[in-house]
Order: C-alpha cells, then sequence, then structure tokens
C-alpha cells in the first residue's frame, strides 16, 4: 500500500517494492535489503522501500539517466484485492545501460501529491490592472483588465526520494492559464485565456481586448455606492518526474478582492 504523511520538514512515501532486472542474464529477483544512502534517509526491508521527500535540490549525476523503456507498456500488478501499474524504465551510466526497473506509477504521482500543497501556497495572485481604473469605472463603457505579462509566468518546484538505485524526483509546475473578472453586480463572471491585454493611450478606437466587462447600472444604488468585484486567475497544475513519468494535478484557483465604483456620464446638449 502506498501511502503519505506531512511532517514539518519533508513527507514520508512508502512505495511498493522495486523489481530489478539483471541485463546480463535476463533473470528478475528483489532488491535485497540496503541503505538508501546519506542523501536521504530510507531503506528496503521486507520489499518495501521507505523515503522521506525532500525539497532541497536534488543529487545529480552527469553521468547516469533514468529513462522509460519505449515500446514496453505499462503491466498491472494484483495483490489480493489493489491493482496497480507498473513501468518499466533503465538506468544508464555513462551511454551505458547498466539495469532495468519497473516502478509503480503512482510512486512519483505520490510525491507530486505531496508537494502539490506546496505549490499552492508558493502561488501569488498576481497584479491584476483595470482601465478605467477601479474606482472611476463609467456605464456602457468597456472596462478592461489585465495582467502584465513580464509577470505571466509559469512556478516551479521539485522534490525528490533516495532510492537504492537513484533519486526520483518529481518537478511540479503551475502554469497561469485563465483570468477572470466577477463584476459583483449580479451578472456572470468574464473569462479569458491567456492574461489579456494591456491598455493604452496609444490604442485606436476600434482596438478591442480579449478581457473586458461593460456595467449597464452605476454602483450607487448599492448600500456601499460599489460593486464587491473579483479578479481571478485560474492555474494549471502538471507534474513530471527523471523517469519519463508525469500527468496533469488539479487546478489552482487564486482571487483577488476589486471594489468597483461606477458613475454614470450625463451629457448635456446645447
Amino acid at each position: 500500500m502506498l501511502w503519505s504523511r506531512m511532517s514539518s520538514h519533508c513527507h514520508t512515501v512508502v512505495f511498493g517494492a522495486l523489481l530489478v532486472m539483471a541485463t546480463s542474464v535476463g533473470v528478475i529477483a528483489y532488491p535485497q535489503p540496503a541503505h538508501a544512502g546519506a542523501s536521504g534517509d530510507g531503506s528496503v526491508s521486507d520489499n518495501i522501500l521507505t523515503a522521506e521527500v525532500r525539497f532541497d535540490s536534488p543529487p545529480t549525476d552527469s553521468a547516469c539517466v533514468w529513462e522509460a523503456v519505449s515500446g514496453v507498456r505499462p503491466i498491472t500488478v494484483t495483490n489480493g484485492t489493489v491493482s496497480h501499474t507498473e513501468t518499466l524504465v533503465y538506468q544508464a551510466c555513462d551511454n551505458r545501460i547498466v539495469s532495468y526497473h519497473w516502478i509503480r506509477n503512482d510512486a512519483p504521482g505520490r510525491v507530486a501529491e505531496s508537494i502539490r500543497s506546496r505549490v499552492s501556497r508558493a502561488i501569488n495572485m498576481l497584479l491584476v490592472r483595470t482601465a478605467p481604473s477601479a474606482t472611476d469605472m463609467v456605464v456602457n463603457s468597456d472596462m478592461w483588465f489585465w495582467v502584465p505579462r513580464a509577470i505571466w509566468k509559469p512556478l516551479r518546484l521539485t522534490a525528490w526520494v533516495a532510492t537504492p538505485v537513484g533519486p526520483i524526483s518529481v518537478t511540479v509546475t503551475a502554469r497561469p492559464h485563465q483570468l477572470s473578472y466577477a463584476p459583483g453586480d449580479g451578472n456572470a463572471s468574464v473569462r479569458c485565456v491567456g492574461p489579456g491585454r494591456a491598455w493604452s493611450a496609444r490604442l485606436r478606437d476600434g482596438d478591442a481586448s480579449p478581457c473586458s466587462y461593460t456595467y449597464s447600472s452605476a454602483s450607487h444604488t448599492r448600500r456601499a455606492g460599489t460593486y464587491s468585484a473579483q479578479a481571478s486567475i485560474v492555474w494549471n497544475l502538471s507534474w513530471t518526474s527523471n523517469l519519463g513519468i508525469g500527468s496533469p494535478l488539479p487546478s489552482v484557483r487564486t482571487s483577488l478582492p476589486i471594489t468597483a465604483r461606477v458613475r454614470e456620464v450625463q451629457v448635456l446638449l446645447r
């Protein structure tokens, strides 16, 4: 059974046994009990690998790499009523394959889940700008909203666990995907993919923004004299590992409250 437990400095993840295939004789055998190494607490005992999830930089070994074996489909392993899949990966050192390993597909995924909460806490709501400003909006006039492209960038965090054959490292990437504006006047949110278009005085009449909203009524009818609007960003999360395995993770939303004051402009004709 695979499980994880939060601690103050690390997570503990328990993996199912790694199967090792000896390339010279073509036999499959379980690894002997061995320490995971000084780079991380852990050991192999009774075919169970226990290791800490570390958030510092994983050890690098330029001479050795892990790769998923192409052309070999994952296998399903059943233990009683519980099943899981495993992928065959190889370890190559100095451009020579030294060993093959069947590794549970959910092993790196569990590491990814353990750092997902850290990534969520690390994501800050990006600066959202509007034109006109939030305190000077006008009825029946387009209000543009956007995030400066310079800060519309992904966030990455890497974690790893030590194993007898080397570290399993997982990188979770959070990419800003969708920007939305909830106007607070009872109408639905406006959503757009990407950071939107920055307003500039140099724009020509007729230039449009993919992220805009038009208020149809002034905010003075509200008790506070303003609308309680909200800008939000949806971040797409995914993970990859040094084993060539990866997949999406549930998205994360960050939000920012905006106090919108919308005025009516009277035009006098003489």
